[in-house]
Formats: C-alpha cells, sequence, structure tokens
C-alpha cells in the first residue's frame, strides 16, 4: 500500500519491479497476516457502515479493516493459480474531504497515476475509462508492463471510484489482456454500494 497525498494505492506483485517502486512514491506495507477471508460481499469500515461489492462465485476474498482511518483493505485471488491478483483500499471520507471530491479531481487523480508509469509501459498514452452507476463513480485505466519479471503480471489495471462518503483506490493485475476477471472486477467496482 503506498501512500501519495491524499490517495492510497495498492500495488501487488510477487516480486515488484522496481521501475514501479519507482514510479509510485512511499512504502509498501502488506495486509496483515491476521486478514481474515471474508465470505460476504460486505466489507466493514470501522464506525462508519459497510462497503458492499459482488464478488465473484469463486474468488477467495481477504479483508482487513482499520480504524484510524477509517477503512478497509480488501484482497481478491483465484481459488486455484494466480490468474489475477485484485487489491483494493476504500477509505470513509470526512465530509468536508468528501465535497473536495469531483470527478474532475478524481479523474486528475487517475491521470496522474496513469502518467507515473507511463515510462515503464508498452503504451505511450493512458486512456482514462468511466465507472459509473446510480451509487458510484470513478475512472481507470489499464496498461501493459514493458519489462515484466519471471512470474510477474504484464497487464495492470488501476483506478479510484468514489461510493457516496467511501473513497476506493484499487489494482487489478492479470496475466492476459482480455481479463474475464478484470472486467468481472471492474463491473463489482462500478455497482458498488454503502450501507451507513
Amino acid at each position: 500500500m503506498l501512500e501519495a497525498g491524499d490517495v492510497l494505492r495498492v500495488v501487488s506483485f510477487r516480486k515488484t519491479p522496481k521501475a514501479l517502486l519507482a514510479a509510485l512514491p512511499g512504502s509498501s506495507a502488506p495486509i496483515p497476516e491476521n486478514a481474515r477471508t471474508n465470505a460476504s460481499p460486505e466489507f466493514s469500515i470501522p464506525q462508519h457502515g459497510s462497503l458492499r461489492l459482488r464478488v465473484p462465485d469463486g474468488w477467495q476474498s481477504q479483508s482487513h479493516s482499520l480504524a484510524d482511518p477509517p477503512s478497509v483493505i480488501l484482497h481478491f485471488s483465484p481459488a486455484n493459480g494466480d490468474a489475477f491478483d485484485v487489491q483494493v483500499t476504500a477509505i470513509w471520507l470526512e465530509p468536508d474531504r468528501r465535497s473536495r471530491e469531483t470527478a474532475d479531481s478524481l479523474k486528475a487523480t487517475v491521470q496522474r497515476a496513469a502518467n507515473a508509469l507511463l515510462p515503464h509501459s508498452v503504451e505511450k498514452t493512458a486512456t482514462i475509462h468511466d465507472l459509473r452507476s446510480p451509487e458510484s463513480a470513478g475512472f481507470y485505466y489499464a496498461l501493459t508492463d514493458n519489462n515484466p519479471g519471471p512470474g510477474e503480471f504484464s497487464y495492470l489495471t488501476q483506478g479510484v471510484f468514489l461510493t457516496r462518503e467511501v473513497l476506493s483506490t484499487f489494482t487489478i493485475l492479470h496475466r492476459t489482456p482480455a481479463s474475464p476477471e478484470a472486467n468481472q472486477a471492474l463491473r463489482a467496482f462500478s455497482e458498488a454500494t454503502y450501507t451507513e
């Protein structure tokens, strides 16, 4: 997990490429060993309700809630193999901070993150895509690592979505460009709901 100003980014590799770490300021911190597996699609944010995600059948999920800041760290992986790796950090926002998070500011945040990774990607520009639903709005991009190491993921889909008072950042790592799991994760994010 990397903190950069008002945004937390989650990056996961078996062995994180040095170029990626150089592009993302901050220091890494793994999900604690005592993180619990959660079969429910409701993920609790201490004292601030729950983020609800439709987790695809067959996915393993782990969650770890934090009281300060009020947040939940999520990790999704296949039941077998290592075809994908999905990590999400969802943070409840104080009202004044929430009022500053607009569609334009979210898109600009995603664009900055994409631009930081372009020197290490096959693509020369990053296309920013929308994530929209009645309760969630966000943006994401997809890039290809230009020099993946042995066993590392070649494809990255990354972005943010705002679900009422909860801001979530996500990273989806996958091994094929047209990953059905990446599409399933994006659908789950676009359909996220929040209960107080």
